[in-house]
């Protein structure tokens, strides 16, 4: 079974939908599911409202970049990257392909089994990773079907779950956390209203989070992420403030409180009708991303119309606002903040520069133009060279914190 720390979490909160399974689904009727323990210890709080603002440029430690090679293809849209043992894991959502590069940026695989046959997947949902059993999970978004490759992205199996599954995670030793959404699994007695299920085999081990009036509406999912180390398992409720670490298959525990008197959710919760907080006046928090000592958020502010960023020092208990100058408004540049962040990498977080229109757009036309000067001569050599059918940058940064 995966390794559990209290006190380590990562989380992304899902806003799409998914698309309908395709099969005529039949209700669970497995036995009576009970419900998982939930214990109330101190959470540690994010404590946004007293943040102290920090700039970007002031903080990092350390940047790296590494250019992603075309070997097998040219990725069409990133939606997830994991790392685990020299890999990272890239998602592309778009095509429904997973590609497998070294710390070199080489792309060594691409696994690329859409189809309905006995070793495919219609439409990828969600990856992860069980270092347990040295697996990567593919779960398909439109079917119950969940395959299993070994990390170097060979087959191993199939395995169809008895239930309707929004995404799909493993807990190690054969159990699977499973989020389930809104809409599914309609007529289950047992399980049908619950946000997440705990499986072993065909059974359902547990039930929990039962979805509010608040909640009911919105398509989509909860939150679920590995830890950097791919050790551990948390679990953030649709808008919720709080965020919990899977203790164990039957136990999880608040790790993690965001606190903003703007908040959504505080203001929302409890609502007896269904509110899109997504779109609600306040604060929410969009994305999180688990660092060794360092805990990174993107929270949305939709009362200042503004994205921020915040990043949570654990080993001082002290929570950050980062800003950060953007390229195309400063004329030095040293290093690059990626665009889009999508996960860590041991210490260092995980940012993503998608394709070339930007780069050729702000920074090398302003570079030729005599408008920008890049003093690191590892960016201006991938920012002269990169053109419109290559793949992504991965920026790799590691943070220093005033407190640290």
């Amino acid at each position: 079974m995966k390794k559990y720390f209290f006190g380590i979490i990562s989380v992304i909160l899902l806003v799409g939908c998914k698309s309908n399974k395709q099969e005529i689904y039949t209700p669970y009727t497995g036995e009576s599911v009970p419900l998982i323990s939930v214990n109330s210890l101190q959470p540690k709080i994010l404590d946004w409202e007293n943040a102290e603002e920090v700039m970007f440029e002031n903080i990092v430690e350390d940047i790296r970049y590494i250019p992603l090679g075309d070997e097998e293809d040219v990725m069409g849209q990133i939606d997830q990257i994991l790392y685990n043992d020299g890999i990272f894991y890239l998602f592309d959502q778009k095509q429904d392909e997973v590609f497998l590069y070294n710390e070199e940026g080489k792309c060594i695989k691409k696994i690329s089994d859409r189809g309905p046959g006995p070793k495919e997947y219609i439409g990828i949902g969600n990856i992860d990773i069980n270092p347990e059993g040295s697996e990567l999970l593919i779960e398909d978004r439109m079917t119950s079907n969940v395959s299993f490759y070994d990390l170097r992205g060979n087959f191993k199996y199939k395995r169809k779950l008895p239930v309707q599954n929004g995404q799909t995670y493993s807990l190690g030793d054969s159990t699977l956390f499973v989020q389930v959404e809104v809409f599914q699994n309609k007529g289950s007695e047992e399980i049908e209203g619950y946000g997440c299920l705990v499986m072993k085999g065909d059974s359902v081990l547990r039930k929990g989070f039962k979805y509010l009036p608040s909640q009911i509406g919105f398509c989509g999912t909860n939150g679920v992420i590995d830890s950097y180390d791919n050790q551990s398992l948390y679990y953030k409720p649709l808008f919720s403030d709080s965020i919990y670490c899977v203790v164990s298959d039957s136990v999880f525990s608040l790790a993690y409180y965001f606190k903003d008197k703007k908040s959504v959710w505080k203001k929302h919760w409890q609502s007896d009708e269904f509110v899109n907080m997504m779109d609600a006046e306040g604060t929410a928090i969009v994305d999180v991303y688990d660092m060794k000592d360092e805990l990174f958020a993107l929270v949305t502010d939709r009362i200042e119309k503004k994205l921020k960023i915040m990043i949570y020092d654990k080993l001082n208990d002290k929570t950050y606002c980062m800003n950060h100058d953007r390229a195309e408004k400063v004329s030095k540049l040293h290093n690059m903040w990626g665009l889009d962040p999508f996960g860590t990498y041991n210490g260092e977080y995980i940012a993503c520069v998608l394709g070339s229109g930007y780069i050729e757009e702000y920074m090398r036309a302003r570079v030729e133009a005599g408008e920008l000067e890049i003093t690191n001569p590892k960016l201006k050599d991938i920012v002269m060279k990169i053109d419109s059918d290559c793949n992504p940058v991965l920026v790799l940064v590691k943070f220093k914190l005033p407190s640290q």
